[in-house]
């Protein structure tokens, strides 16, 4: 029995020995690690103080594109109500126009009956002024005959 309790413990000894291994290895590659990690660190806080600069700026680049298709989203709205006013305006101003023009032109055509009216009666008195005038001239010239008979 002795024999199987050196066994045992010959046994137990080299199993402590590996996991000793095990556990020295382990460190030793903890410790690369953690100097892996002291040596990265300052790069991975460099490109992270970076990286969070860049979102912020495109975070803030955002809210300026925001802000100017709003304002220029009032700005259309504007616009657009001014120019249906404009339009408004522009039908109404069209309106009156044409409603200008159809008075003048129908000014128009009673001034050219009136004048025509007048030329007409211009002509009449124009044929009675000249009868008028034929009588009278025929009437002196009998007068003259007569006159000139009776001086004779």
């Amino acid at each position: 029995r002795l024999d199987g309790i050196a066994a045992a413990g010959a046994r137990w000894g080299e199993a402590c020995e590996e996991v000793a291994a095990g556990v020295d290895a382990a460190d030793a590659r903890r410790e690369r690690l953690l100097e892996e990690v002291l040596q990265v660190e300052p790069q991975w806080e460099a490109h992270r103080s970076r990286t969070l600069e860049v979102v912020e700026a495109w975070a803030q680049d955002g809210r300026r594109a925001v802000d100017a298709f709003s304002e220029a989203s009032s700005l259309r709205d504007e616009a657009t109500a001014e120019f249906g006013k404009l339009r408004e305006e522009v039908l109404r101003h069209k309106t009156a126009a044409e409603a200008g023009a159809e008075a003048w032109e129908s000014s128009g055509r009673a001034h050219g009956a009136t004048l025509a009216e007048v030329l007409e009666q211009g002509a009449t008195c124009a044929d009675g002024d000249r009868a008028t005038l034929a009588a009278r001239d025929r009437g002196l010239e009998e007068r003259c005959a007569e006159a000139a008979s009776l001086a004779s």
